[in-house]
């Protein structure tokens, strides 16, 4: 462990009372997750660990952090500098590990989505969880956005009557190099785990979860086995849900939810700042709330749920987390899709339980 010295340029220590964090990898994802914390007057970053200690410090001093590790391990047993809660910002493979480091310790767990490689996996990390009494939440950032907050409120408000169809595609092109993570199935890459998620999660906070059947395709790079596409249909009691994606391939960012009474419509779903609705009578509203960076409002029902002492939150439970495990367990099943790391420690890709 390392004790940072901040700049001169430093902010003021925080009050007392604030929240710490701590985070385990210090990459990309990580970044954007510290950039979140300091949006927050009642959080800070506290520590950061990487497997190497010049990456942790190096990311300690430029987001203002107190302690630098140079392993998970020291991170989490030094009693002496607990943080309030973990963020687990690893590649996917690396998830289950990392999580039951922050669980033995008994620390409140926040971990970066998905939240496992396959269900077999959040499982053992839900169990876990419920034996050390302790919080955990998937990082479903998008889920807490206030747009999408909005989105489901004017549903069960029966602004559009029975929903009867959603729709939701989000694709982009991340180049052919099959050693970037996006094509990359040592790394957990492809287009289900990295944004097809987004859909399949904003699908369960319209319709619930799970879906009664699935209809699916996908298509697999033929070099790296990755899906560079995929397109489902998740059928329910009365609605259908139709969902694409791609890392290959630019589509719409855009949702729709369909009901017997109106619409609503949010451009750039999983990173909604606005939302619109649309009536019958030919009325409309526009809910709009911009924001810098958009990992703070997922941070915040965190430490709400934390402070009063729940182990999970009701807007994103275990068990819609597993649910949707389960289902993309079921779509790579049909895909013929399974990591190596899966097979590397004896995983089968379990079907959907009913």
């Amino acid at each position: 462990m390392k004790e940072i010295n901040p700049p001169d340029t430093a902010q003021p220590s925080p009050p007392a009372g604030c929240f710490k964090w701590g985070i385990l990898g210090c990459g990309t994802i990580a970044a954007k997750f510290a950039e979140a914390i300091a949006l927050l007057p009642d959080a800070v970053l506290h520590a950061a660990a990487s497997r190497d200690l010049t990456k942790a410090e190096a990311f300690a001093r430029q987001w203002g952090a107190s302690y630098a590790y140079g392993s998970y391990e020291q991170m989490l047993a030094d009693s002496d500098h607990r943080p309030d809660a973990v963020y687990v910002a690893t590649i996917h493979p690396q998830h289950l590990a990392a999580a039951r480091l922050v669980l033995q310790q008994g620390i409140p767990l926040l971990v970066e989505k998905p939240l496992t490689l396959n269900a077999a996996e959040a499982r053992e990390l839900i169990q876990l969880a419920r034996q050390q009494n302790c919080f955990m939440m998937e990082a479903m950032w998008s889920r807490f956005l206030p747009a999408a907050r909005q989105a489901r409120r004017w549903v069960e408000e029966g602004r559009i009557g029975q929903v009867r169809l959603l729709q939701a595609n989000y694709g982009y092109n991340g180049g052919p190099d099959r050693r970037r993570r996006h094509l990359n199935r040592d790394l957990g890459g492809g287009t289900l785990l990295d944004i097809g998620i987004y859909n399949l999660e904003f699908t369960g906070d319209i319709l619930g979860y799970p879906p009664q059947a699935l209809q699916s395709q996908a298509w697999l790079d033929p070099e790296s086995g990755a899906d560079t596409h995929y397109q489902a249909t998740l059928i329910y009691p009365e609605a259908t849900a139709q969902l694409a994606g791609s890392v290959m391939t630019y589509y719409p960012d855009r949702a729709c939810i369909l009901g017997d009474k109106g619409r609503i419509e949010l451009p750039h779903f999983h990173e909604a700042q606005e939302v619109w609705l649309y009536t019958e009578d030919g009325a409309s509203c526009h809910f709009c709330q911009s924001y810098k960076n958009g990992f703070q409002f997922e941070i915040a029902e965190v430490m709400r749920c934390v402070r009063a002492g729940l182990t999970e939150s009701p807007a994103m439970s275990l068990a819609e987390s597993l649910a949707w495990q389960e289902v993309m367990d079921q779509l790579r099943q049909a895909w013929g899709l399974v990591y190596p790391t899966e097979k590397a420690a004896g995983q089968p890709v379990e079907p959907r339980q009913a």
